[in-house]
């Protein structure tokens, strides 16, 4: 099945739900509402649903810029609430059968019983809480998770070094300044050594950006020791997307300006580059696995990215992607690197994405341990789509590593 079909499907499912919501919220409110159920009121609703469901859609052909910015809000909010709307409605149609049987009363009667207004209101207040609460998490609510971990190689002068791993940002038409200013706050007061940017600072669209030179400033003010490194992700090229699907069949290359807004903003970006730092440790980034930025479409092996590393030091890798599965983690592992940084999984992002999240790949969120590899994956600090967290958390990762004084 093609990217164009998934994207029909999708966009054809919201219509549909479009249609059948309004029929099904006017007939249950019109128990205690008589004239809620007239056409007319139908006809409303079902207009309002159906422009609200093709505003995703719709941002495709807009330039970036303010229209884009906010079809794409709303139309990814609409998108997660139609869908928790639409499951809500199929759930009260089961309950109603279940009740039909028991009682043995047509299932007409069920629903024009206070069950009907019941489960309507029940359903849309469930979901009105559960966007603003997402919206409010993501938003709002950047929380430190902590790990204490041994390394038997040398680095530093003390054997101890502070690392915070951020990912995710998502930069653009969701998030902007505001996320940065908590984010930088959050992570000078962790007191770091090295702070790692493990991919997808942006969204895709470097024109969706709000003020980024505001923006590169109030990144440049992070604190840290040994400074700021980040590698590229799968949404740091240039792309117009559609429920995160892109049209472009050709190789996306990473946008020039992104690389510039690196250096305004302190940040060394690596593209499939080793760079010693000091004479601590290595640090090494990897280009990403699905979108390179390159020409080639192709990155370098973990193994000719260590070859002729002092291996009795630290090294430590920015791969955007964790492994997709023991294999790939084992081949990272045989190429001597100690610690793996990751981000891209989000951790499912939103309620019930994230209950498959652990069963998905090598390590898809936290912390797990192959050989001597040690890879950590973080769940970001911003959100992709619809700007909600709900299950998961937006997150800055604290990682302290105890060695050998070099």
């Amino acid at each position: 099945m093609g990217i164009e079909m998934l994207v029909y499907i999708i966009q054809a499912a919201m219509l549909i739900a479009a249609i059948l919501l309004p029929l099904w919220i006017t007939r249950g409110l019109s128990v205690l509402f008589p004239g809620v159920d007239r056409k007319s009121v139908k006809a409303v609703l079902m207009i309002l649903f159906l422009i609200l469901s093709v505003l995703v859609s719709a941002a495709y052909f807009l330039p970036a810029g303010f229209f884009q910015k906010w079809f794409r809000r709303i139309g990814y909010f609409w998108m997660v609430a139609e869908a928790g709307l639409f499951s809500g409605m199929i759930l009260s149609r089961i309950l109603a059968e279940v009740i039909r049987r028991k009682r043995r009363i047509p299932v007409k009667t069920v629903l024009k019983s206070r069950f009907g207004p019941a489960s309507v209101l029940l359903v849309i207040g469930l979901m009105t809480a559960f966007v603003i609460y997402g919206s409010w998490n993501a938003s709002s609510n950047i929380q430190v998770t902590s790990y204490n971990v041994e390394a038997d190689e040398s680095f530093g002068a003390d054997g101890e070094m502070r690392v915070v791993l951020v990912a995710d940002q998502h930069f653009g038409y969701n998030a902007g300044c505001a996320l940065a200013e908590k984010m930088v706050e959050k992570i000078n007061s962790l007191d770091a050594d090295l702070v790692i940017f493990a991919g997808d600072l942006f969204d895709n669209q470097y024109d969706a950006v709000e003020d980024p030179e505001r923006l590169a400033s109030i990144l440049a003010g992070i604190q840290s020791r040994y400074g700021i490194y980040s590698c590229f992700g799968n949404h740091d090229v240039e792309d117009n997307l559609v429920f995160g699907f892109s049209f472009n069949k050709g190789i996306q290359l990473t946008d020039p300006r992104y690389e510039e807004f690196f250096k305004k903003a302190g940040i060394e970006g690596l593209a499939d580059e080793t760079v010693p730092v000091g004479e601590a440790f290595y640090l090494t980034g990897r280009r990403d696995y699905s979108q390179t930025g390159n020409a080639s479409g192709t990155r370098l092996a973990p193994s000719e990215l260590t070859d002729g590393l002092d291996q009795s030091r630290l090294i430590l890798c920015i791969d955007h992607e964790p492994p997709k599965n023991r294999k790939a983690a084992a081949e990272i592992e045989a190429a001597g690197i100690d610690i793996l940084l990751s981000g891209h999984t989000h951790n499912g992002q939103v309620l019930p994405g994230n209950l498959p999240m652990k069963f998905i790949g090598f390590n898809s969120y936290g912390y797990k341990v192959l050989g001597g590899l040690q890879s950590f994956t973080t769940s970001g600090v911003g959100a992709f789509g619809p700007y909600m967290r709900v299950g998961t958390k937006s997150e800055v990762m604290l990682i302290d590593i105890h060695g050998t004084a070099s």
